[in-house]
């Protein structure tokens, strides 16, 4: 039982990173595009790749290698148990889980939060990339009405999410082999997934200028009317 929580934890964190980098909607069409094929490529399949890789792969191993042992072992549950990686411990226990993981899954379930909001307010006109669709429209609604661009905190949030859950006590990319002395593939990928995400989330702070000029340019005194209501562009009270 106590496995199975830490389990369904895991997999509320997986959910939540879905959600947070999983666009409703399909890609914008080129004729709508205006921003540059760089800048797509590092926020938009940089970001699902990261998704698929680390996020959503780490949370469902350690789910799994929580959940295979008590499985009736047979031959199948054998080999299950024989593909996931070792840890070298493991809380399991509600108790013994360490604060940071309950928060990180806190953060990651307000960045999905955040996220779904968005999709339900914006509805067709939210895109991962940088685009101005026909008839568009600007939404000043929901979040837009304390941030202007809370799709991004959304991100952040997701991100300090995630590293608190990785970095918690017990949790398998820092328990496993994964990460231990004389494995160099671990170390090596989770370096560069570190230069790529800081990479993803740079060209993400520098499009909140480039989205605003094109707001401003496409709305002129509504744009101006909403900075003047809801001057925060990404954290309230903050920047």
């Amino acid at each position: 039982l106590m496995s199975m929580f830490k389990a369904s934890c895991l997999l509320l964190a997986a959910v939540s990173v879905f959600i947070s980098l999983t666009s409703p909607n399909p890609p914008a069409q080129k004729k709508d595009l205006v921003t540059t094929k760089r800048k797509l490529w590092v926020s938009t399949r940089g970001a699902y790749v990261s998704q698929v890789i680390f996020y959503i792969f780490t949370f469902l191993v350690e789910a799994f290698s929580l959940l295979v042992p008590h499985l009736p072992m047979n031959t199948f549950s054998a080999l299950l148990l024989h593909l996931v990686p070792p840890t070298n411990n493991s809380t399991t226990k509600p108790r013994d889980l360490p604060n940071s993981f309950y928060f990180g899954l806190i953060f990651l379930t307000i960045s999905a939060y955040i996220r779904y909001r968005c999709y339900q307010e914006l509805g067709r006109h939210f895109t991962f990339e940088v685009s101005l669709l026909s008839n568009h429209k600007l939404i000043t609604t929901g979040p837009y009405s304390i941030v202007r661009h809370p799709g991004y905190l959304a991100c952040y949030t997701m991100t300090i999410g995630i590293l608190l859950i990785w970095s918690s006590e017990g949790s398998w990319i820092r328990e496993s082999c994964f990460l231990s002395s004389g494995n160099f593939v671990g170390p090596f990928a989770l370096g560069a997934w570190v230069i790529w995400w800081g990479r993803v989330l740079i060209a993400l702070t520098r499009r909140v200028p480039e989205e605003d000029a094109l707001l401003r340019r496409n709305f002129g005194k509504q744009w101006i009317e909403w900075e003047r209501n809801v001057p925060w562009k990404i954290v309230p009270g903050i920047y």
